[in-house]
């Protein structure tokens, strides 16, 4: 048996939208050699409700990466979402840290 370590490093990214759509677009940005999981989420706001993603991404022992790295991933395929899934924003959450990552202008006041 092998068995690899690596640091505990993970992000998930939040956003509103179809699931089977979701799927779709993390197989389309995976195939460059990266891993997620997607996950059926609902969200309840200040506005209402709305179905979503969860994403996760962890640093898989068997292609390890560095914390940088994975952040970099995590924002790019939530923008890949983000349009994809004709969205106007999204959250990556890990690590300390939780990203908001908006193209609404009335967001960047």
């Amino acid at each position: 048996m092998i068995i690899k370590k690596t640091r505990d490093v993970s992000f998930c990214i939040y956003i509103a939208g179809d699931f089977n759509r979701a799927v779709h677009l993390c197989e389309s940005f995976c195939l460059q050699g990266f891993c997620v999981t997607v996950d059926k989420t609902t969200f309840v706001y200040k506005y209402g409700v709305e179905r979503g993603v969860k994403v996760g991404i962890i640093n898989y022992a068997r292609f390890p990466s560095d914390a940088e790295t994975l952040l970099n991933h995590a924002k790019d395929l939530g923008n890949h979402l983000m349009l994809g899934l004709n969205q106007g924003s999204f959250s990556v959450v890990g690590n300390d840290q939780s990203l908001f990552c908006s193209r609404r202008d009335e967001d960047n006041e």
